[in-house]
C-alpha cells in the first residue's frame, strides 16, 4: 500500500477533524469537547509541521467551535437552574 503523503491531510481534513472531536471513542470514556478543543489549541502553540494545513485558519476554527461548545454547556447550566 503507497504511503500516504503530508498532501493527504489538508485544511479541511483538519478541519472535519476538530468537527468530530469528542465522537471518536466510547462513550463511557469521552471528555467534553470544550476540554478537547482547550488541549488542541494549547498543543497548536508548540507544532511545528503542519504540512497543508493553514495554522490560522484552522487555530481560528477551533477557537471559534470553543466559544460555541462554552456556550452550550452554559445554556444546560441555565436550564438546570430554571
Amino acid at each position: 500500500m503507497p504511503k500516504k503523503s503530508s498532501q493527504d491531510h489538508n485544511s479541511k481534513k483538519e478541519i472535519s477533524f476538530l468537527d468530530g472531536l469528542g465522537s471518536y471513542t466510547e462513550k463511557e470514556h469521552r471528555k467534553a469537547k470544550t476540554i478537547l478543543l482547550k488541549n488542541y489549541i494549547d498543543a497548536s502553540k508548540k507544532r511545528i509541521k503542519w504540512g497543508d494545513i493553514d495554522a490560522i485558519e484552522v487555530v481560528e476554527y477551533a477557537k471559534k467551535l470553543l466559544l460555541i461548545e462554552q456556550g452550550k454547556e452554559i445554556s444546560k447550566e441555565i436550564a438546570l437552574l430554571s
